[in-house]
């Protein structure tokens, strides 16, 4: 089947100057794209750009992130597909681009590994720390934005709130994390972070996340978690409720996994990440 692909990857350029911060990760999300669609050129795929929100004539519209609503909920409606780009989930994220069709991170698919664990062995086996075994001085809570795309429309202030008033009636101390960029005020019974993520995890028993990229690295570091939201990409290696036991399962599989479900901009740009993707399409 000939596909028909388009990009709405590519940034606005306002008339007026715009910060350095926000000109880097625009031009990231510019030249990753940009090469995926290299990618799928060497594949035969026809490809275009397309303005953002706008629905496309097109079976695939690529996108960054879970921000293009009408877009998305059109095309999916339609039967056709998203392929959503965000940075890679492993270290170091910046340098990986990850792609996941038609849903955001965990609520996305991904094709099934293309080897036993070779990739993950060359390029990530170095970041994986044994589990945890002995208790730490608190449960740490990892914040999100009020508003972050991949609360999925859940009110995360009524979460952490009731995350805190559970830990606390299971007797543990609470440290809350908050986003970096986007932080939330620090609920009530628990004790703001004011160090860095190193410093936290260093001392802590568990992390409880509704989903965060901060899963990832607890769950690299040995450190359990309670994860409650599917969409999160350490979902399958940790336990889904404060009220049950912490788990510390064999992350063999989960890091198999999670070694194909991101590519370098040289994988982009060969097309050797489109022709795994590809799997999941007819």
């Amino acid at each position: 089947m000939a596909f028909r692909v388009s990009f709405h990857t590519y940034p606005a350029f306002w008339p007026f100057p715009i910060s350095w911060k926000r000109w880097s990760t625009l031009s990231y999300k510019y030249e990753y794209g940009d090469a995926l669609r290299q990618g799928m050129k060497r594949h035969g795929i026809a490809t275009s750009k397309a303005k953002k929100d706008e629905l496309p004539n097109s079976d695939i519209a690529v996108v960054w992130s879970w921000k293009q609503h009408r877009l998305i909920e059109g095309m999916l409606s339609a039967g056709r597909h998203v392929l959503v780009m965000e940075r890679g989930f492993l270290p170091n994220r910046r340098d990986w681009c990850s792609l996941a069709l038609d849903g955001f991170n965990g609520r996305g698919r991904f094709a099934p590994p293309g080897d036993d664990g070779e990739r993950w062995e060359k390029n990530f086996a170095r970041f994986l720390k044994p589990w945890k075994q002995t208790e730490g001085d608190y449960a740490l809570i990892i914040g999100k934005g009020e508003n972050d795309v991949s609360l999925h429309g859940a009110d995360f202030k009524a979460w952490v709130n009731k995350q805190t008033e559970l830990l606390r009636n299971a007797g543990h101390r609470v440290i809350y994390r908050p986003h970096p960029d986007r932080p939330t005020p620090c609920p009530q019974g628990a004790e703001l972070s004011t160090g860095s993520l190193q410093s936290d995890l260093s001392r802590v028993s568990f992390v409880v996340s509704f989903n965060s990229s901060t899963d990832v690295e607890a769950i690299l570091a040995g450190i359990p978690a309670v994860i409650t939201d599917v969409g999160s990409l350490a979902y399958p290696v940790a336990s889904h409720s404060v009220s049950e036991p912490i788990l510390r399962p064999d992350r063999s599989e989960w890091c198999n996994e999670m070694a194909w479900r991101q590519w370098t901009l040289a994988e982009l740009r060969n097309g050797d990440a489109w022709d795994h993707v590809r799997q999941l399409l007819p």
